[in-house]
């Protein structure tokens, strides 16, 4: 299932963003410069929408938590609702799927065990040469990850990254941080 995004909607104008009443940009301030970022940032549901100095739109974050609107992507995520949330995103925000360039792509799939995933999890050693190393949320040990170039492996316990009660699941994805020009 798809999961995390980066995207830059090309040829948006920013003010369709700007004059947008579910986005409320803000800029950061620094105290000790006394300078605002000129970078733009609005948050809505699991996705920051920026625009940058140079009028460049983009967004970040979790199409298959926003199409949940409840900050969750424990659940399954089918292709009948990433075309959903494609649609939806389409209507609410102007983003044409069709000239959107896709900058970071994150895969995830949750696997549902008849026994702890740690036991998966403790098992793993490395992939293609690389170590996995440890993968802490609030300083809790759920999982390891391991970065390539390209790419990075997680395989985490996702009933406790997401405070699951009796259930057994194993997250495995797959987060590309560039991809090859062709």
């Amino acid at each position: 299932m798809l999961d995390g995004v980066k995207l830059t909607p090309v040829g948006l104008n920013p003010s369709v963003w700007e004059e947008n009443p579910l986005l409320n940009f803000v800029s950061r301030f620094s105290h000790t410069t006394n300078e605002i970022e000129q970078r733009k940032r609005a948050k809505f549901q699991s996705l920051e929408f920026a625009i940058s100095e140079c009028e460049t739109c983009t967004i970040n974050g979790s199409l298959h938590k926003y199409y949940n609107a409840n900050n969750t992507n424990s659940n399954d995520l089918t292709f009948l609702n990433l075309l959903e949330t494609i649609n939806n995103l389409k209507l609410n925000f102007s983003i044409d799927p069709n000239t959107t360039l896709i900058r970071n792509l994150e895969i995830g799939v949750n696997i549902p065990l008849n026994y702890d995933p740690d036991i998966v999890i403790q098992s793993l050693i490395s992939h293609k040469k690389r170590s996995f190393y440890p993968m802490d949320r609030d300083n809790e040990k759920i999982g390891f990850e391991c970065s390539h170039d390209r790419y990075r492996i997680k395989i985490y316990n996702k009933s406790l990254q997401s405070k699951l009660q009796n259930n057994n699941l194993l997250r495995y994805e797959i987060k590309i941080k560039k991809t090859a020009k062709y």
